[in-house]
């Protein structure tokens, strides 16, 4: 069996798969990593044929099963630092977003499967960290993510929009 490690990052980059799929977006997994886990692009229908739009994001996803909530409305996340100076670097060509996935606490509960359906639990939320400076930490960076941030299909929608429209997300 693989580390339990890896059975959380292939169960949130599968939920992930589930949005972008239920937006109408293509979604790609990185081969390599190089601080990005994945793209999300944009689809445009072009005198009849679905191509790419040429619009999207890269994003790092994490998962935990210790989300901590603050009474302010907001998730604290100790990000590591290596993570956090790879979303933040200004020189890219696509916006680039964090993903953090919330497991249930009981891996037994991460993905319940019965005849008639398949839940994959919990949520994940998103965050740019686009404007802030380079940290010259080199364990972690605390960033607080807006629990109204909830990644859905239709948040998905509305962020590729914004990058299209020349807006930053």
């Amino acid at each position: 069996m693989i580390p339990v490690e890896h059975i959380k990052e292939r169960i949130s980059f599968a939920y992930v798969m589930v949005l972008a799929a239920k937006s109408g977006m293509i979604i790609s997994k990185s081969e390599q990593d190089f601080g990005i886990d994945g793209t999300i692009r944009g689809v445009k229908n072009r005198r009849g044929r679905y191509v790419e739009s040429g619009f999207g994001f890269d994003f790092q996803l994490k998962s935990t099963e210790n989300v901590e909530y603050t009474d302010d409305g907001y998730i604290k996340y100790d990000l590591l630092a290596k993570n956090y100076n790879d979303l933040v670097d200004p020189h890219v060509m696509f916006p680039r977003i964090l993903i953090l996935y919330e497991l249930p606490k009981n891996k037994d509960e991460w993905v319940v499967y019965e005849k008639d359906q398949t839940v994959i639990k919990k949520c994940a939320w998103w965050y740019s960290l686009k404007g802030l400076k380079e940290s010259e930490n080199e364990s972690t960076v605390r960033i607080k993510i807006p629990v109204n941030q909830m990644l859905t299909p239709e948040k998905i929608v509305e962020l590729i929009k914004k990058i299209e429209g020349g807006e930053d997300i």
